[in-house]
């Protein structure tokens, strides 16, 4: 049975790797993963939307990591964010990597540098 259909359709370019690495879906989402964003399509029964989830964060500094290490509850969306060390490559430094958690309600961001 075919519960809705929508002209829009899943952007599928500059992904990190292919798309059957790239694209994954958990409840009643699609995730689409890029190395400087996460686009989320939300499906319903009445229509699909696209939700940008880096929009308002500052992701100049580094990449989000392979889609493998995100996880979701169901109430929570939780994705590493791998910071780039800003230093000669004879140096040893100490980076701060963050995890992105939204809140799947009203997909507020929090963050967790690490």
């Amino acid at each position: 049975e075919l519960l809705c259909e929508s002209r829009k359709a899943v952007d599928c370019t500059n992904l990190m790797r292919s798309y059957h690495q790239d694209i994954t879906s958990f409840g009643d989402f699609i995730a689409v993963f890029r190395s400087k964003s996460i686009t989320l399509y939300a499906i319903s029964n009445e229509s699909v939307k696209q939700l940008n989830m880096t929009e308002d964060l500052n992701v100049e500094d580094g990449i989000f990591q392979y889609p493998r290490f995100s996880a979701f509850s169901g109430k929570y969306f939780v994705h590493p964010f791998q910071v780039f060390p800003h230093s000669r490559p004879d140096q040893m430094v100490l980076v701060n990597h963050r995890l992105y958690c939204w809140d799947m309600q009203d997909l507020t961001p929090k963050t967790l540098v690490m």
